[in-house]
C-alpha cells in the first residue's frame, strides 16, 4: 500500500520494483538523516548571521536595484555567492567522524599512521574555510563531497542539487521577504 505522505509517496512511485527495496529505504532514510538536518541548519546559520550582520537588508536591496527579471537568475546572482561563504564559514554539520577502512597514511607534511577500524575525526569547518580562504566556493565537503566526481567519495550525497536548491530557494524567499528599510 502507498503511503499516503506526499514525499514518502513521491518515493515509492519513483521505486516500484521491489527489488529496489535497498535504494527505497536508503533514499528515505537519507532524506530524513542527511538532507533534512543540513539544509535545516545551514538555513538557520544563515539567516541568523545575515540578520547579525544587517546581510539580509543589504541583499534586498540589491533584490531590488537588480534588472533581472528571472527569480531564480536573480537569486543565483545575488543570494548564492553570499549563501556559499556563509555556509563555508560557519557549516552544517561542522565535523563528523568515519571509521578507516584499512591501513593507510593521512596527511602529507606531518603524515599520521592510520589503521582499519580507528575513528578518524574530521572537521568539515576547517575544510570548508580552507576553500573559502583560497578563494573556491565549493561546498560540496558539507554534502559529504562532490557527487560529479568520478568516482564519487563513498559518502557524497545523491541530492545535493536538490538540497542545494531547496536552500537556495528558500534564503532567497526570506531576503526578499524583508521589510523595506
Amino acid at each position: 500500500q502507498l503511503p499516503n505522505a506526499p514525499l514518502t509517496r513521491a518515493f515509492f512511485e519513483e521505486f516500484p520494483d521491489p527489488k529496489d527495496n535497498d535504494l527505497l529505504a536508503r533514499t528515505v532514510v537519507g532524506v530524513m538523516m542527511g538532507a533534512l538536518p543540513t539544509i535545516n541548519g545551514n538555513l538557520v546559520t544563515i539567516v541568523k548571521t545575515w540578520q547579525r550582520t544587517a546581510t539580509l537588508l543589504a541583499l534586498r536591496a540589491k533584490l531590488h536595484a537588480s534588472k533581472e527579471t528571472d527569480e531564480f537568475a536573480k537569486a543565483h546572482e545575488i543570494v548564492e555567492t553570499p549563501m556559499r561563504q556563509t555556509m563555508q564559514m560557519q557549516p552544517t554539520p561542522d565535523w563528523l567522524w568515519r571509521l578507516a577502512k584499512k591501513d593507510h597514511m593521512l596527511g602529507t607534511k606531518n603524515p599520521v599512521q592510520v589503521r582499519g577500524g580507528d575513528k578518524i575525526y574530521l572537521s568539515i569547518t576547517q575544510a570548508a574555510q580552507e576553500e573559502l580562504r583560497a578563494g573556491g566556493s565549493d561546498v560540496c565537503p558539507l554534502f559529504g563531497g562532490d557527487r560529479s566526481q568520478k568516482p564519487h567519495p563513498t559518502h557524497a550525497c545523491p541530492g545535493f542539487e536538490m538540497g542545494f536548491g531547496i536552500l537556495l530557494g528558500i534564503v532567497y524567499g526570506v531576503v526578499d521577504s524583508q521589510p523595506n528599510s
